[in-house]
């Protein structure tokens, strides 16, 4: 991509290339990226759909169930609008450029410019936010709270393995309960990682629209409420982008 993309959106080119849906990546990294997180939502999903499936009735943990039901979907949906879409996004950021080299004008620049750097300012915070909030909340830390607890008030035997997703592995969870844990917590940040990454590529997207509808804005005000020779100038210039 050309300049105007790489000064405002390297944030989500550096976001997008983690799901393999930026779209100069090559076509391998392409499918093996997806493939990957694909399997990882799906690995869960499926334990949890099963696990529906054997507590169906059980209103506590049919709600745990369908919730985490519902977030795999989520991911799914989301990661292959990216993949399947990824030509309309080569498209919309190409025409982001095009628009950049259109309104040459310093008063579009300048609006421009700023809902640029608004939309590079809310990628980054909600990106960080959501990340600290979600994946480092007290969620996370609820499988290694026995561990914690032995070392700080210790008691004559180890307290019971907690874990994220109360899922059935098909094997012992506790002789294998830090491979167990180290796949929740794997799952649980690709699932999250594909959200905030979506939602932070549409936000770039709506403020890139919104400055276009304010450096037009701006030129229709100059037009018909300041009869000067700038406004003839703008108009001159709309006509011939015409």
């Amino acid at each position: 991509m050309q300049s105007a993309v790489k000064r405002y959106y390297s944030i989500n080119k550096s976001l997008l290339s983690k799901l393999g849906g930026w779209p100069t990546q090559s076509r391998f990294m392409k499918i093996l990226l997806p493939t990957i997180i694909t399997s990882f939502i799906f690995s869960i999903g499926f334990l949890e759909f099963v696990r529906l499936s054997e507590t169906w009735r059980s209103m506590t943990e049919d709600c745990e169930c369908f919730i985490l039901i519902i977030i795999t979907i989520g991911g799914y949906i989301k990661l292959y609008i990216i993949v399947l879409k990824n030509k309309n996004i080569e498209q919309m950021l190409s025409l982001i450029d095009y628009h950049w080299r259109v309104f040459t004008h310093s008063m579009e620049v300048q609006i421009m410019h700023e809902y640029a750097v608004i939309g590079r300012k809310m990628a980054i915070s909600y990106a960080v936010a959501v990340m600290i909030y979600s994946l480092m909340s007290l969620y996370m830390l609820i499988p290694v709270t026995p561990q914690l607890l032995d070392l700080l008030m210790p008691l004559n035997k180890s307290r019971p393995y907690k874990y994220l997703f109360d899922v059935d592995y098909g094997f012992d969870r506790e002789v294998y309960y830090y491979p167990v844990l180290l796949h929740s917590y794997l799952t649980t940040v690709l699932t999250m990682s594909v959200m905030i990454i979506t939602d932070t590529s549409y936000m770039s997207l709506a403020q890139h629209a919104c400055s276009l509808f304010a450096a037009i804005g701006y030129c229709i005000y100059i037009i018909y409420f300041q009869k000067t020779p700038e406004s003839t100038f703008f108009f001159s210039q709309i006509l011939y982008r015409k």
